[in-house]
C-alpha cells in the first residue's frame, strides 16, 4: 500500500513532479494510515520511490492500494486495476465539480472560473459577500485566497497573477458562512454501481483548514445531501472514473440565506473521511468520537495527554492515540477523542 498523500500535488505538476524533502517527511509520518482500512491492518508499505518489483511484492498482482492514483502509482504496476490518469485529474479538478454544480442547477450565486486578473477583480468588486478563489488541484482548505466582499488585496492579487501565469484558471465563489460540514463517502465499481459508504461531519477551523472529522449522532441532514449529490457520482463514472469517492457538503448561510450544499468538492481518492469511518470498529460500541488534527498551536494549548491507543474495549472515555499499527508512535500527532457523549468531554475544539 502506498500512502501518496501528495496526490493532487502530482496531478497538477504531471510527469516531471518529485515530491519534495519537506513534504516526503510529512508522508512518512502517515505512510501507515492506510492500514485503517478494513483488512489492510498487516499489509505492507511502500513510498512513492518504490520499484515496481517492491510493489508487486507488497500486494496481490493488480491490487495495490493506493491514496490516489497518479501516473507513477500506475506505473507500479505491469497491469494495474485503474482508471486512466485524464480521468483522475478531471474528477478531482475543482472546475469540474463547479461545472456539475451549474448543469444541477444548485452552483452559488456569483460562482464563476477566472481566467485572469481581470476577470478575478471584476469578480470580486461585484461580490455582495467575503469570498474564495480556489485553485483547481489545491486540497484541505490550502492552495486559495480569502477576499472580503468588493474589493481584492495586493497579497492575494500577486498570488492569483502567479497562478494565471502558470496557466491555471481559479473557481471564484461567495464564501459561505459554515454551520455543519460533512464527508460524503461512496465506492464506484468498474461496472459504475455506486455504493454509499457512509457519512460524518468534517471539521474545519475559522478559516476552513481541514482539522479531522465527529461521528455522526444524527444523520438526517445527510440522507439529503447524499441524494442530492447521487447524479454528481454518475458524472463521475461517466468522465471515466471508478474507485473511493469522497464528496465534500455543508449546511450554512449566505448573508440572510439558508444554504444547503451538497457538493463542495469532489475527491477520486481514498480521504481521511474514509478513514475516520473506519476508524468506528475501533471504537467502544454506542460511543462517540472525533479524529481531531489540531494545529500545533492548538494542541500545545489543549496540553492533552492520550491514555493509550483507542480499542473496542476501552473503559473510560477520553483521549486517544489511534492504533499502532497504523500510526507508530503518534507519528500523525492526532488525537481521537471518544466517549458515549462528546458534549461531556471538555477536551478539544477545532482551531
Amino acid at each position: 500500500m502506498l500512502a501518496n498523500l501528495d496526490f493532487e500535488y502530482e496531478l497538477a505538476t504531471g510527469p516531471t513532479y518529485i515530491t519534495p524533502k519537506a513534504v516526503a517527511r510529512v508522508i512518512g509520518r502517515w505512510r501507515h494510515i492506510l492500514r485503517l482500512l478494513p483488512g489492510f491492518e498487516d499489509a505492507r508499505t511502500i513510498m512513492a520511490e518504490a520499484t515496481a518489483t517492491e510493489a508487486t511484492a507488497t500486494e496481490a498482482p493488480g491490487e495495490l492500494l493506493v491514496w490516489g492514483v497518479t501516473a507513477r502509482t500506475a506505473a507500479l504496476l505491469a497491469r494495474p486495476n485503474f482508471p486512466s490518469i485524464d480521468a483522475v485529474r478531471l474528477a478531482n479538478d475543482k472546475r469540474f465539480s463547479h461545472a456539475l454544480e451549474v448543469r444541477l442547477g444548485i452552483s452559488l450565486p456569483t460562482s464563476c472560473i477566472v481566467a485572469s486578473p481581470v476577470e478575478l477583480e471584476r469578480a470580486a468588486s461585484a461580490s455582495a459577500f467575503d469570498w474564495v478563489a480556489k485553485h483547481p488541484l489545491g486540497v484541505s482548505g490550502r492552495e486559495r485566497i480569502l477576499g472580503k466582499a468588493g474589493r481584492i488585496d495586493e497579497p492575494a492579487a500577486r498570488w492569483a497573477a502567479r497562478q494565471f501565469d502558470a496557466g491555471w484558471q481559479l473557481v471564484f465563489e461567495p464564501w459561505v458562512a459554515r454551520e455543519r460540514e460533512y464527508s460524503l463517502q461512496f465506492d464506484i465499481a468498474p461496472q459504475g454501481f455506486v455504493s454509499f459508504v457512509g457519512a460524518c461531519e468534517l471539521l474545519t477551523d475559522s478559516v476552513g483548514t481541514f482539522r479531522g472529522h465527529q461521528s455522526l449522532a444524527d444523520n438526517s441532514i445527510c440522507t439529503q445531501l447524499v441524494e442530492a449529490a447521487l447524479p454528481a457520482l454518475a458524472a463521475v463514472f461517466e468522465a471515466g472514473y471508478h474507485g473511493p469517492v469522497g464528496i465534500d457538503a455543508l449546511v450554512g448561510r449566505l448573508g440572510d440565506e439558508f444554504i444547503a450544499r451538497p457538493i463542495t468538492e469532489i475527491n477520486a481518492r481514498h480521504t481521511f473521511g474514509r478513514l475516520a469511518l473506519a476508524l468506528e470498529r475501533f471504537v467502544p460500541p454506542g460511543w462517540q468520537y472525533v479524529w481531531w488534527h489540531p494545529s500545533p498551536a492548538a494542541s500545545q494549548k489543549a496540553g492533552l495527554e492520550a491514555q493509550g491507543a483507542i480499542g473496542p474495549h476501552a473503559e473510560h472515555p477520553g483521549v486517544f492515540r489511534l492504533p499502532e499499527f497504523a500510526d507508530p508512535n503518534n507519528a500523525s500527532q492526532t488525537f481521537v477523542i471518544a466517549g458515549p457523549d462528546l458534549a461531556a468531554l471538555d477536551a478539544w475544539g477545532s482551531t
